[in-house]
């Protein structure tokens, strides 16, 4: 069996009415990976630990109406180093930065840690 010392840690921000393809395409890539290795690699350890993030933590409503939760906050990986950061497109984005002025700051915060 081949081990791994640790996971890397991939961080998706998520927000109202961003392009589900474009959250889920990566979150099933990196997931699916972990399957890979884990079962026919016979790894100890997940390569990944994903985590899906946004600033309150609470359900967010992609552009084609879905509802989904996420794992954690931004402030939770504002403290906590991460290998990765990845953040989904949306059409529009200009109205969603002028309803949610405050979500390039805060990416550039969680950046920071990246």
């Amino acid at each position: 069996m081949q081990k791994r010392a640790s996971s890397r840690t991939i961080v998706i921000v998520a927000y109202d009415q961003v392009q589900m393809l474009d959250l889920v395409g990566p979150l099933e890539l990196f997931h699916g990976a972990n399957l890979l290795c884990t079962r026919l690699k016979q790894m100890a350890v997940k390569p990944y630990e994903i985590e899906v993030v946004n600033s309150t933590g609470k359900p967010f409503t992609a552009s084609n109406g879905f509802q989904h939760s996420v794992n954690g906050t931004f402030s939770k990986w504002n403290k906590r180093r991460f290998d990765t950061l990845l953040i989904p497109g949306a059409l529009g984005i200009q109205d969603i930065i002028e309803n949610n002025p405050t979500l390039p700051g805060e990416i550039k915060s969680l950046a920071r840690n990246c």
